[in-house]
């Protein structure tokens, strides 16, 4: 059996484990499953060591090319100033051949990989986010291995299936009744501004690089509502935009499921949010106006990814991937050793993203964490008043009425 090494996109982000740069738990979970069905062990990037007993180093490959201050997550690199250097002390690691586990490989990448005689699978969280638990797009850069991926892909009827649940469940709940938007609408799907799906080159695109393409969408719809990106930091330039610009307005604090279930919507832009994929699932006319970044469920490619959902649970997946005989243990798993159905990655990871304004327990949890923050809020504000002047001197007086003295 080759050598099976884990690992993120390096050139991006850095390999510390946290959640969305190294995907630990990612790791984690294939472990079992793929011991089980090829009697591999699957290494980890951050363990793997040369010949001369050096751990593989981040800073050091960068620095072999002259490259410092690298950022630990959404590093804005220059692929082409990476030079020979660097690539020579990564082989220095992984000799040809060696098979790989990717979490979130980017473009530049899996084409580097490719073309040195690495062969990987490649996970990426799937942009829909809507079924019983969140699932995985799943690539491979041998066109023979992405086509037994495409035997376990999931069928878009069902995803359209489930949108029209929730879009159905929204308008029976009577949640669709005060959204102020127009009819006729179009909704541009702001995004995160180190979003690597809109790096080009060195910087980040944002709606401001396609204005004029707005301008057009603003001719054909009776209002354009640009949705920031919840973890987005503020952008004046962005906000100028659109404060000179009457056709479009900025629509902040509305589900964006309850508008995609608004029959007012009728089209979604993005410049590559998963948001425009899942719009397509609710019935919508859906646009990227820069690209998206994969190629679902389409022919091979190095940007074809299949839409797989629970299978890489099952020993069996991994050693329908990996051609390996049967192991013993094997014949007593079959079957997905975890139940995706009860939600368990997506509270694993505790993502429920915009699910949480749908699913029973994550409205639950959501309005706990609201409580929570509510009170975590008040407390500070009362020991803030504890503190001041006023209070102080209100609590003198009222030891003073205690005692039977006067001030």
């Amino acid at each position: 059996m080759k050598r099976i090494v884990y690992t993120n996109d390096f050139l991006f982000h850095g390999q510390e484990s946290s959640n969305l740069a190294f995907h630990e738990e990612w790791y984690s979970l294939f472990q079992i499953p793929i011991q089980v069905g090829t009697g591999a062990m699957l290494e980890k990037i951050t363990d793997c060591k040369n010949g001369q007993g050096e751990v593989f180093s981040r800073s050091k490959f960068y620095a072999l090319s002259g490259i410092s201050g690298m950022a630990p997550r959404h590093f804005a690199y220059e692929f082409n100033a990476i030079n020979n250097d660097s690539w020579e002390y990564f082989k220095s690691f992984f000799e040809r051949g060696t098979f790989f586990i990717g979490a979130e490989l980017g473009s530049d990448l899996r084409k580097w990989m490719t073309d040195a005689g690495y062969v990987y699978v490649n996970f990426w969280y799937h942009p829909y986010k809507l079924l019983d638990d969140i699932f995985f797009l799943v690539a491979s850069n041998d066109p023979k291995i992405y086509g037994k991926l495409l035997t376990f892909r999931i069928p878009y009827e069902k995803l359209r299936f489930y949108s029209r649940y929730y879009a159905t469940q929204t308008a029976f709940r009577g949640l669709l009744d005060s959204i102020p938007i127009k009819d006729n609408c179009c909704l541009f799907i702001g995004q995160t501004f180190r979003d690597k799906s809109v790096q080009c080159g060195s910087r980040f695109l944002t709606i401001v690089d396609f204005r004029e393409k707005v301008a057009e969408l603003a001719k054909e719809f009776s209002k354009i509502y640009y949705i920031p990106h919840p973890c987005a930091e503020p952008n004046p330039v962005i906000d100028d935009f659109i404060r000179k610009n009457s056709f479009i307005e900025l629509l902040e604090g509305i589900p964006t499921y309850h508008l995609l279930s608004s029959p007012k919507v009728a089209k979604v832009v993005s410049l590559s949010s998963s948001v425009v994929y899942e719009a397509g699932t609710f019935g919508k006319q859906a646009e990227y106006l820069y690209k998206p970044l994969f190629d679902i469920d389409g022919a091979f490619s190095l940007d074809a990814f299949a839409s797989i959902y629970e299978h890489y649970f099952a020993p069996s997946f991994w050693r329908s991937i990996f051609g390996a005989a049967p192991t013993e243990d094997e014949n007593n798993f079959q079957d997905v050793l975890m139940d995706v159905g009860l939600g368990k990655v997506r509270h694993l990871v505790d993502a429920p993203w915009g699910f949480k304004h749908l699913g029973r327990l994550e409205q639950i949890e959501e309005s706990i964490r609201q409580l929570q923050s509510q009170t975590t809020k008040a407390c500070g504000f009362v020991d803030k008043i504890k503190t001041s002047w006023p209070y102080k001197l209100y609590s003198c007086f009222k030891a003073g009425c205690r005692r039977g003295n006067s001030i």
